[in-house]
């Protein structure tokens, strides 16, 4: 076709574009060797993915089409899968793939596999048990914390209980797990939760800080500087609430934190 001069050869080994404003265009073919008694899935193993649309070409000359993205509602997708993932037509009537890609707010990476419906359920229910683990560790913290916090009425603990409750809902979200089982319809909530789940976490993380370092006997300077982040912390999740964002303060400000924690971690060991 009169595009074909317009694709350009990609290595194999990256799978990403870097944050970026425009669309981008894959195609590929399938592989002549794929068995063809087993039915396939093309899994796009990444969450944060605005829009995609997804056309199959093929040998009879007909073009089917899909359209995908977290910008649409959960029941939308093809397949229930907390990343994207669709059905392939029969495997030999295919000519060629093309998939149009774009997200202006995220790092864009498209990891791209074929595998067997059976290959897929059996590495999706492996997962399921690995996350459920993880998940189920992280709220055992929270809940024995809540429990201090309850008996020993000790904000530090109330506030490690946040923090820890946030830390597990971004995981979630960063896995798409939060749009496929507490809110597979609200498309808004999708579109801003993982920001205002990083703020939060980082304004919890910030508040437990400082009453577990007891930041006021570390001095004036560093309390001051602590309240700052706080602050910032804080505006990150109000400015999430909105359409506007630069995505290299998440990488920054996450930066600046971690160099000031561990810093006033050393001074307080320090200090005794």
């Amino acid at each position: 076709s009169k595009f074909d001069s317009k694709f350009e050869k990609f290595d194999i080994s990256k799978s990403g574009f870097g944050h970026s404003q425009s669309e981008f265009w894959i195609r590929f073919t399938i592989p002549p060797n794929i068995p063809l008694d087993k039915d396939w899935i093309l899994l796009i193993d990444n969450y944060w993915l605005d829009y995609i649309e997804l056309f199959y070409s093929l040998e009879n000359g007909e073009i089917l089409h899909r359209v995908a993205g977290y910008r649409f509602p959960f029941h939308q997708r093809e397949i229930f899968h907390h990343n994207f993932a669709f059905t392939l037509p029969a495997i030999n009537s295919i000519d060629q793939v093309y998939l149009k890609i774009s997200d202006p707010r995220y790092l864009i990476e498209i990891p791209l596999y074929l595998k067997s419906t059976k290959l897929l359920i059996k590495q999706l229910d492996i997962k399921k048990i690995l996350y459920g683990t993880y998940f189920g560790l992280i709220a055992a913290l929270a809940i024995s914390s809540l429990i201090y916090f309850i008996t020993a009425r000790e904000a530090a603990y109330f506030l490690y209980t946040l923090w820890l409750v946030s830390v597990l809902m971004m995981v979630m979200n960063v896995n798409g797990f939060t749009y496929q089982y507490l809110w597979p319809n609200w498309t808004w909530i999708e579109l801003h939760s993982f920001r205002i789940l990083y703020g939060f976490s980082n304004l919890t993380m910030l508040l437990f800080a400082a009453a577990f370092l007891n930041v006021k006997k570390l001095g004036t300077n560093l309390k001051r500087f602590l309240n700052l982040l706080s602050g910032f912390a804080f505006l990150i999740v109000l400015v999430a609430l909105t359409d506007f964002w630069i995505a290299k303060v998440e990488f920054i400000f996450t930066l600046v934190v971690a160099v000031f924690l561990t810093y006033i971690m050393l001074t307080a060991l320090r200090k005794g």
